[in-house]
């Protein structure tokens, strides 16, 4: 099949891999390799719920933060796990992905993500589309799944294509629009003379700290752990990918999931809408494996909490 081709199961060859692509450490992709990195993702992920949630609920700093609703403390237990296992297993930040550079390919392919969101989301609206904040609709779960992976679809195909174009300007630039862009409601609050101390916080807080957090998380520590054992194999319209990119938004869509549930109390329930709807984005994941980086990711993944936030209040 031609790099165009919508699926080709086969193990890439080294020839077809991104040139930005730092090579993966040698592994034993045995049944036995892969288990144990299933485990030990799932294992991360278990102590990394249980410690943030924990000190939500045990400590004051951390009932403080839950009473004005913020959410820095998951960011920063995501960041610490992950760095803290990818030292463990002697890996570079780079080989996860943790990277920047070159700066202007990600961003751009951020920005590039972003245009074909905005687009997927505009025609949603046109068409009825309108938000659940309550995640209580199976049918509006059910249509923004599918519209979660018709935009995966789209961005994979066109983001081949605009590979070369990714490449050029400066990337210094599109970072400093994308911030002015974040920041903007602060920056309109502050000019009609209206308080800004809270929404400062709630946007640095929803949009940057879980942005950073998450796709560090997900798509830098957990999909890259999970490559290493299970390859890059699968092709989607010249994007190379794995299970390791299912995995991991499956995890993400369960800790979404479980954000109505309180195990300490045996209280709530697994939410199961937010959990689909949230294991579909691929999106971020697909982004991760074209760039070889998860700053398009997080930048995706904080526009898109940029808006809800928005469209929130």
């Amino acid at each position: 099949m031609t790099d165009g081709a919508l699926w080709e199961m086969r193990m890439a060859p080294e020839t077809t891999r991104s040139r930005l692509e730092p090579p993966i450490p040698p592994v034993s992709r045995t049944p036995a390799g892969r288990l144990s990195a299933v485990l030990e993702v799932i294992a991360a992920f278990a102590l990394m719920h249980v410690a943030f949630r924990a000190f939500r609920r045990h400590t004051p700093l951390g009932r403080l933060e839950t009473l004005h609703n913020l959410n820095f403390s998951p960011a920063v237990v995501m960041l610490l796990v992950s760095v803290a296992l990818i030292a463990w297993r002697r890996r570079s930040l780079k080989t996860c992905a943790i990277t920047a550079a070159p700066l202007h390919r990600n961003v751009n392919a951020g920005w590039f993500a972003i245009g074909i969101f905005t687009l997927v989301a505009a025609v949603a609206m046109a068409l009825g589309l309108r938000k659940d904040p309550t995640w209580t609709s199976t049918l509006n779960a059910l249509i923004v799944a599918c519209l979660n992976l018709v935009f995966a679809l789209l961005l994979a195909f066109t983001l081949t294509r605009a590979a070369p174009r990714l490449d050029r300007g400066h990337g210094w630039i599109g970072a400093v629009l994308f911030l002015l862009l974040l920041t903007s409601p602060i920056v309109i609050a502050a000019l009609q003379s209206q308080p800004v101390g809270k929404m400062a916080l709630a946007l640095l807080s929803f949009v940057g700290f879980a942005a950073i957090g998450e796709e560090v998380f997900f798509r830098g520590y957990a999909q890259s752990r999970l490559n290493e054992a299970f390859g890059v194999g699968w092709r989607l319209f010249g994007i190379s990918f794995g299970p390791g990119l299912v995995i991991a938004a499956i995890l993400f869509g369960v800790i979404h999931g479980l954000n109505d549930y309180d195990y300490f109390q045996a209280g709530g329930r697994f939410n199961w809408r937010w959990g689909l709807t949230s294991g579909t984005t691929i999106a971020y994941g697909l982004l991760r494996e074209k760039t070889q980086s998860v700053v398009a990711p997080m930048m995706l993944h904080a526009f898109v909490n940029f808006a809800a936030r928005l469209t929130q209040s």
